[in-house]
């Protein structure tokens, strides 16, 4: 009993440490390393940093993001939160290249621990294949500011069930959400004008899609392999282009906006699916 008691006591330590939240403000870009020390860094599990950003400050904040072992018994774990709401990416090359407002390609790629993440409030660009293969993100808070999410940007993000995506946003990259399969809505924000190709592709337990009024092209196989969806409302008065692949496979009905049927009706492409002119949102 004694020496359960004395590995309880030693172990409370290393327990409180690794489930703080560390907090980083940097007053100049590049400062990070200092801020963290080099024996903190793998014994972080939620993480918020705030100030400017640069390409050596973001290399360390991958470094410690997406580490997919930890070595328990020198107390690291593997980090599952990340708040950058105060941040500001900043434009430069040190470290790896960066874009302002922008993080790099690939950044949050395969952190299969990270379960939240808050993006900074400024952030223009979700990249490509930004948070590919992140396998336990279940919450994402992107800024009103977003105005596109890159090609491969959420694939394989299994366990995201919902996204709130910013009325900012224009467009939606190829594979953007390709095998997202736990999501089972998603609406689309007012202006955007393209989902590309393949985009939700296997998101397998998708039900509703609802589309935006600016609506002008849904790219190939956007959404094939959705077996579950039956509800697809379009706001576009348009036929926005699509392919014959577009939604291969996919038994929904189609609601339009009313008065809209002639239009599609006489396109080739729409005229093959069940559309159905709707009198108010389904959502």
């Amino acid at each position: 009993m004694k020496r359960l008691i004395i590995s309880l006591i030693m172990a409370l330590p290393m327990l409180a440490m690794a489930q703080s939240q560390t907090n980083v403000t940097v007053e100049a870009a590049g400062q990070l390393s200092e801020k963290i020390p080099q024996g903190d860094r793998f014994k972080i599990v939620e993480l918020k940093v705030s100030g400017p950003l640069n390409g050596t400050d973001l290399k360390l904040l991958q470094q410690i993001v997406n580490r997919t072992k930890a070595n328990e018994k020198n107390g690291e774990c593997l980090v599952s939160t990340v708040d950058l709401s105060g941040a500001t990416i900043m434009e430069g090359k040190e470290g790896m290249k960066t874009k302002a407002n922008e993080l790099p390609s690939g950044f949050f790629a395969g952190a299969k621990m990270l379960t939240k993440v808050i993006l900074p409030t400024n952030l223009i660009n979700i990249s490509k294949n930004c948070f590919a293969d992140c396998n336990s993100l279940a919450v994402l808070v992107i800024p009103e500011t977003v105005t596109t999410i890159g090609s491969q940007a959420f694939q394989n993000c299994v366990a995201l069930s919902s996204i709130d995506l910013p009325v900012s946003l224009l467009t939606i990259g190829d594979e953007a959400f390709r095998k997202c399969t736990s999501l089972t809505e998603i609406k689309v924000p007012v202006a955007v004008t393209t989902i590309g190709s393949d985009a939700f592709n296997g998101c397998s337990t998708l039900t509703k899609a609802e589309l935006s009024v600016a609506m002008k092209k849904i790219g190939e196989s956007a959404f094939q392999n959705c077996p579950m969806l039956r509800e697809v409302i379009l706001n576009s008065p348009n036929p926005p282009s699509i392919s014959k692949s577009t939604f291969k496979g996919v038994a929904a009905t189609f609601h339009i906006p009313t008065g809209s049927q002639p239009l599609f009706n006489a396109n080739k492409d729409w005229q093959k699916l069940p559309t159905k002119e709707k009198t108010s949102s389904i959502f």
